[in-house]
């Protein structure tokens, strides 16, 4: 599947979190953003997300069970993310990707730092936005937390 393709350079990077200056700078400022994350918890979250939910089997498993997916007719889904674990609002923003919706990202102020990563390696393949509630007029929205 073509669309499942597009994962694979977020899930690379990701697997890789933490051995980079740049991944390291982003764990240290997830780190100050949330006293209750650890450098140790940011980088296994991250390596959790690679392995677990963006490698090519578990898509394929988990896509599967849903035929009809992408959508016919995309809509716009604001994603209000949660911060209380290290990159939680990722589970959300791939339902939404997956889907084939275009995204529109309310980051959590205590785990902005990873999901601005996450987004920024995404942006490249998918239709992802930052929220901006002086012109965003999404068509749906999901929140959890």
């Amino acid at each position: 599947m073509q669309k499942l393709e597009k994962f694979i350079p977020l899930q690379k990077a990701l697997a890789d979190f933490g051995n980079n200056d740049t991944s390291r700078a982003v764990a240290i400022r997830a780190v100050a953003e949330n006293s209750w994350f650890t450098p140790g918890e940011v980088v296994a979250s991250l390596r959790a997300i690679a392995a677990d939910m963006l490698s090519p089997h578990a898509l394929e498993q988990w896509l599967a069970c849903y035929p009809q997916l992408p959508v016919a007719s995309p809509r716009s889904v604001l994603v209000f993310m949660a911060g209380n674990i290290p990159a939680v609002g990722f589970a959300d923003l791939l339902c939404v990707l997956a889907a084939g919706h275009r995204a529109v990202v309310k980051y959590s102020s205590r785990d902005t730092a990873l999901m601005e990563y996450v987004v920024s390696l995404l942006s490249e393949e998918f239709d992802v936005k930052v929220y901006d509630p002086t012109t965003d007029t999404p068509d749906a929205l999901l929140a959890m937390g």
